[in-house]
């Protein structure tokens, strides 16, 4: 899968979580965004597990701390 393809469809999610006045890029991270905090994250991740169709391990769910940290699972996980 393209990477402007997984990242044009992050950034919508994203959006549409914690609003367009957010900055994104992929060293956004939840330090960076006012309201994304555990549960905003878990929410976050679920909404992308649902548009890319598959599941984050708890691992890759802890492990993942900016935008690109999760683009990279995403890539990861729709090549194999």
């Amino acid at each position: 899968m393209e990477h402007s393809y997984i990242i044009s469809k992050v950034k919508k999610i994203f959006h549409s979580l914690f609003g367009e006045h957010n900055e994104f890029n992929e060293d956004t991270s939840s330090s960076d965004v006012h309201g994304w905090d555990s549960l905003k994250h878990v929410v976050f991740i679920s909404k992308i597990e649902e548009e890319f169709g598959f599941r984050f391990s708890l691992d890759e769910m802890q492990e993942t701390t900016t935008i690109g940290d999760i683009c990279r699972i995403i890539d990861s996980k729709t090549t194999l």
